[in-house]
């Protein structure tokens, strides 16, 4: 079965490609064919301010031209850092060495694609931001035949559990 992966980048609303942000963490071959884990953090973290020009349409656009095997987590410098070793990157690879898988073949995002620096500054937006990026990720979650969505936060877990009325959790992993 083969999937184009560039359908999910069309889904992303030209609205939200002047705002900093980041749609996906993983390349596209990790979105070509089905795939039973999807990974969902809340939002890419930092300031929209100082990220200015990291926007969602220049996300897309890197995403399309760079490595089809590719991880956020693995593959790119956070704040000037090696690879694999700022921020959540040691813990989202422990937790894929943990489930014995690669993380450049697992689909990953995060629920809303626009930066802030914390996730009190969504709560204006939540209802428009959800709005937005859910139709990319039910597309994902549909033609990927998605069957687990591992969630970074309470919230994140929240939001998507109420968004998919699934009131029971699998498992939890510290």
């Amino acid at each position: 079965m083969s999937i184009d992966p560039d359908q999910f980048a069309q889904i992303v609303g030209p609205a939200l490609h002047e705002r900093s942000g980041k749609v996906f963490y993983s390349g596209r071959s990790a979105f070509s064919s089905p795939s039973r884990l999807y990974i969902l953090g809340l939002n890419p973290g930092g300031s929209a301010a100082t990220h200015a020009g990291d926007t969602i349409g220049r996300n897309l656009t890197a995403w399309s031209e760079r490595s089809a095997q590719w991880s956020e987590y693995c593959d790119e410098r956070w704040e000037g850092a090696e690879p694999g070793t700022y921020g959540m990157a040691p813990r989202v690879l422990h937790l894929f060495r943990r489930l014995g898988l690669d993380p450049r073949d697992v689909p990953a995002s995060n629920v809303m694609f626009v930066r802030s620096n914390n996730e009190a500054a969504l709560t204006k937006e939540k209802a428009n931001l959800l709005a937005s990026c859910w139709p990319v990720h039910r597309a994902i979650i549909d033609t990927l035949g998605i069957s687990t969505i591992a969630c970074f936060g309470g919230t994140a877990g929240r939001w998507v559990r109420s968004l998919l009325a699934a009131n029971d959790p699998a498992g939890r992993f510290v």
